[in-house]
């Protein structure tokens, strides 16, 4: 969810038609945690159901799940993890168009030397006329540069529709994190992660509706002393 809206796309509007209105609302709540291109999130029945504007009893959440499951919109549980989401169709539709794109970039028509963008033929024999067929060498760098940071940021998201988290060490899964502070007593939370990990784990945790593991981070934090 972002600004308040929920994104869908019509591939998504048109499997909706194949279930019940309270189906549609329940895939509604659930990628109303998978904004952007995520396609994988982790909210609690009752965090659903607060989405959905009213209470979400467990066995029809699930019973809803699985018509929702049956019309290949999404597949709950995934890897052993009963609250964990994955929004298949989103998914599929999201590599669709990553290998249309891809397809579209390889049999893009480049500009012919020495004709204009309409359409004119010129003679190209002088440096003067081959610039102005090519673009110039600044706005390239430009446009590279651009193209870096938003190549960077969109890799980021696909990390984190993962369900990854970027730590010190590098990317982790938020789920085998989860583990580990369920099992690690205080002192070795306050040894084993930095400051800026485990505000980061905190921070994931309370997106995915762990506040439990958040709970025994905020204590081991008051209890530590000379914690990095």
């Amino acid at each position: 969810m972002s600004n308040g809206y929920v994104s869908l796309t019509k591939e998504e509007f048109k499997a909706l038609g194949k279930v019940s209105g309270e189906c549609a609302r329940l895939y509604i709540a659930v990628a109303s945690f998978a904004h952007g291109k995520r396609t994988e999130c982790w909210p609690k029945w009752s965090q659903l159901g607060e989405a959905m504007g009213k209470p979400l009893d467990r066995n029809n959440g699930r019973k809803m799940a699985q018509k929702l499951e049956e019309a290949g919109l999404l597949k709950r549980g995934v890897f052993g993890d009963a609250n964990r989401w994955s929004l298949t169709l989103k998914k599929t539709i999201q590599e669709g168009r990553s290998v249309n794109d891809e397809a579209e970039k390889t049999t893009e028509v480049k500009p012919t030397p020495g004709v204009g963008n309409n359409g004119i033929i010129r003679e190209v024999g002088s440096t003067s006329d081959m610039r102005s067929v090519l673009p110039p060498v600044k706005n390239k760098e430009i446009i590279k540069k651009d193209y870096s940071i938003e190549k960077k940021e969109d890799e980021e998201r696909d990390w984190e529709a993962e369900g990854f988290i970027l730590m010190d060490s590098g990317w982790q899964s938020v789920v085998k994190l989860a583990d580990e502070i369920d099992k690690h007593r205080p002192e070795v939370i306050r040894n084993i992660y930095s400051v800026r990990d485990r505000s980061r784990m905190k921070e994931a945790f309370l997106q995915h509706g762990c506040e439990p593991l958040v709970v025994k981070i905020n204590k081991a934090e008051r209890h530590g002393q000379g914690w990095h």
